[in-house]
């Protein structure tokens, strides 16, 4: 285990991945001075050399290699001590590749935050690829693209929200980010690239616009989804989107899909209840390819309508009693009813002539047997095994599991 390093004055090249993956460097002992330490040329994948505390003949220095700079024509970049990477200026970043780096790329494991600044347009190939420890991004309003491999394995990352005016998302953008379980997408977004969020096995959930039209093969492989809705306007879901994930149970397609390509949903052998909006005979229709033998063994459901497309009501995270008739007569076409909520009480929800869809999160110990009342075909949205299964069983309701 590499913890220290002793290095001659005489050193002018570190060759790519020469100290690769050597986690634990912490201090390097260099016999020359600082200057002479940052005129060193040091190749792609050695972050953690750069990272290091460099202990020179005239000083000490954390970590080596510039700390701003150009990223664009018309884009510049600054790192501070407390980890923030900030772009500014204004249209697109310079596309990279995975043996040039960036120009960040000695000090990549020291981004913590990266601010991307109003202007810019679009990150560049392989930006942020490889920033083990960021764990904030900030993205502006009007970008619009992010670039292939941006994020790509980016392990700390946990959370990101896409401004409302991002429309395409490169391939490879957030592959292999293995803790990122939040992501919210734009609502103009069009596209979704090749292995876009492949390996994300922390992502338990998506919820894809209205805009969307095109998703790329292996986009959401091995990513743990337990429910999933396609929205209208997409044709075709191509090979290995949704493989390997044995979490999903519950699937809704839309009425324009023609084609689901060879493994698109491979592996997925809890898949049980497909809802598709077109009727029996557009989904006879429906060309699928080989190894889809989940899919087309799961109980079908027509002219479905998906929960995405219906009129919600939310109710707040920090409610527990739901009050006799506190929503009654509502014109939510389906309700959320939060994990919070332990008690509902008689009524709560009566005479909603338009409710099709009751969510509950959580396991609420006490459910009225009427909070229904005067309400029609209604289904219900439970956890297995939960009370709200329970009570929904008893009263005759369809039953759906997320």
């Amino acid at each position: 285990m590499l913890t220290t390093l002793y290095l001659p004055a005489a050193l002018e090249n570190v060759a790519s991945g020469a100290f690769n993956n050597c986690s634990n460097l912490t201090d390097v002992y260099f016999a020359g001075t600082q200057e002479e330490a940052e005129a060193i040329l040091i190749g792609t994948n050695n972050a953690y050399l750069s990272a290091a505390t460099w202990h020179c003949s005239d000083g000490d220095s954390q970590g080596i290699g510039a700390t701003s700079g150009t990223c664009g024509s018309k884009v510049t970049w600054e790192l501070s001590n407390d980890g923030t990477l900030t772009i500014s200026g204004t249209g697109a970043m310079t596309n990279y590749t995975a043996s040039s780096g960036t120009p960040w790329e000695a000090r990549k494991s020291s981004v913590k935050t990266v601010t991307v600044g109003d202007g810019v347009t679009t990150l560049g190939d392989y930006a942020f690829s490889g920033c083990a420890n960021l764990t904030t991004v900030n993205l502006p309003n009007g970008l619009k693209t992010i670039g292939r491999n941006a994020f790509y394995d980016c392990d700390s990352l946990v959370t990101t929200t896409l401004p409302n005016s991002v429309t395409n998302i490169g391939n490879y953008c957030f592959s292999s980010c293995g803790k990122l379980r939040n992501v919210t997408l734009s609502n103009t977004l069009a596209s979704i690239g090749y292995e876009a969020f492949s390996w994300c096995s922390s992502l338990t959930s998506i919820e894809f616009p209205d805009s969307l039209t095109y998703l790329g093969a292996w986009s959401f492989i091995s990513c743990p989804l337990s429910e999933l809705t396609i929205p209208e306007g997409i044709t075709i879901i191509e090979g290995y989107t949704f493989a390997s994930n044995s979490s999903i149970t519950t699937l809704y397609l839309p009425s324009t899909l023609e084609n689901v390509a060879s493994s698109a949903f491979s592996g997925c052998s809890n898949l049980s209840d497909v809802y598709f909006a077109g009727t029996q005979e557009e989904a006879e229709a429906i060309l699928i390819g080989t190894n889809n033998t989940y899919l087309s063994a799961a109980t079908w459901h027509f002219s479905a309508v998906s929960p995405q497309s219906l009129k919600t009501l939310k109710l707040p995270s920090t409610l527990s009693t739901v009050e006799s008739e506190a929503f009654a007569g509502v014109s939510a076409q389906r309700i959320i009813i939060p994990a919070s909520v332990d008690v509902i009480e008689s009524k709560a929800f009566a005479n909603c002539s338009y409710l099709q869809m009751l969510v509950f999160e959580g396991s609420p110990y006490s459910i009225a047997t009427d909070i229904l009342s005067g309400c029609a075909n209604v289904t219900v949205s439970v956890s297995e095994g939960s009370s709200a299964e329970k009570w929904a069983n008893r009263l005759g309701l369809t039953v759906i599991y997320h």
